[in-house]
């Protein structure tokens, strides 16, 4: 593009649902920082009713668009959502636009509505586990459209490019890495839990969701000497998925559910833990990772899957499935203050490479055209 050039983009933050995933911050993330970078381009950002991504909009070339702004009459969000893919991309085609991006998981809409078409590629979750396909077939047909359509993606991690040029045959070329960072509502500052932390504890989250792999922490733990797991009991945050049972309970009298929890209660456990604990099988990115090094949290990560590239050397990483091995590990971090103090320096580290500045930059780049 020319500098005197001036585009039409338009950015899918549409939130699907009324609860804050961790797909509307990364775009909330994004859009604050895109504003800051980009004054002259001019673009439209399809929101929906839920006030969360809207209010930051505050730049004079950008547009909100919401569903009252195109769709007759009083719809219910149900509604909205299903009329979603038929409605809008007729009313987006009006505006000409040379760049369509959207920040949900490999979704684009059917009609073409811009001359370049950009999908994120988060994960490919519905197409690795059975549990995930079940719940949405749908979805992967969807997945595997988009692959097909897409002029570009923007990819959170090289594991999650990898992924996608491997199983759905995505010419690498079309596909770019922008990492993420931690949400600067976790900025590393203590803060007051709204309920009586234990002295000392460590914790995991994750809930019953199987990928999670809660179960190998609750066996690793359940391998302590029970004078450790007294002082330091184990806190698990996040519900049950899906009515499945969170089995490991029965393991120990001291570990202990915490259901779903405020961020702020969330980043005082942060602040606080002894250890910190990711067992998860599958994940995209690793959010939740960078988010406990913010805090300089002593972490015990699993390796595989996106979980190495966002951790780095800052943590003791063990196999997903390992209890013996991440056993061995949270005794040393436990009984070892000079352990704990390695990583606690590393987390801090490794968290500050990672920042939404950099990665808007790369994303600004991608949509208008800088790389290709």
């Amino acid at each position: 593009m020319t500098e005197s050039y001036l585009m039409k983009i338009i950015i899918n933050a549409y939130q699907y649902s009324p609860s804050i995933t961790g797909t509307d911050r990364m775009a909330s993330n994004f859009l604050r920082e895109l504003q800051k970078i980009d004054t002259t381009n001019t673009y439209y950002i399809v929101c929906s009713s839920e006030q969360y991504i809207q209010p930051i909009i505050t730049a004079s070339n950008f547009t909100v668009l919401q569903p009252k702004h195109f769709l007759p009459g009083s719809f219910t969000k149900r509604v909205v959502n299903k009329l979603w893919r038929t409605l809008l991309p007729w009313y987006l085609s009006r505006f000409k636009a040379d760049v369509y991006f959207s920040f949900h998981n490999m979704r684009l809409p059917h009609r073409r509505v811009a001359t370049q078409m950009i999908a994120s590629n988060l994960d490919l979750i519905p197409l690795k586990f059975d549990e995930y396909k079940n719940l949405s077939p749908g979805q992967v047909e969807e997945i595997k459209q988009t692959a097909q359509t897409a002029d570009a993606f923007m990819s959170i991690s090289e594991y999650s490019k990898q992924e996608l040029c491997s199983t759905l045959a995505v010419d690498p070329k079309k596909v770019h890495v922008i990492h993420l960072a931690a949400d600067p509502l976790f900025d590393g500052k203590p803060h007051p839990a709204s309920f009586d932390l234990p002295p000392s504890f460590i914790f995991t989250i994750g809930g019953s969701e199987p990928r999670k792999n809660v179960d190998t922490i609750a066996k690793a733990f359940a391998q302590l000497p029970p004078a450790l797991q007294k002082s330091y009991p184990l806190l698990i945050v996040g519900g049950s998925w899906h009515d499945r049972p969170l089995d490991p309970l029965r393991l120990s009298p001291h570990i202990q559910t915490l259901g779903y929890v405020s961020d702020t209660d969330l980043a005082s456990l942060y602040a606080h833990t002894t250890a910190f604990i990711f067992a998860s099988q599958y994940e995209g990115f690793g959010f939740t990772l960078l988010e406990a090094m913010a805090y300089g949290a002593p972490v015990l990560s699993a390796t595989g899957s996106s979980l190495d590239e966002v951790a780095g050397t800052a943590t003791l990483s063990f196999e997903p499935n390992d209890a013996d091995s991440l056993a061995t590990f949270l005794q040393d971090v436990l009984t070892k203050p000079a352990i704990r103090k390695n990583l606690q320096a590393a987390s801090r580290k490794q968290a500050q490479e990672f920042s939404w500045a950099k990665s808007a930059k790369q994303l600004h780049s991608l949509l208008t055209g800088m790389i290709g």
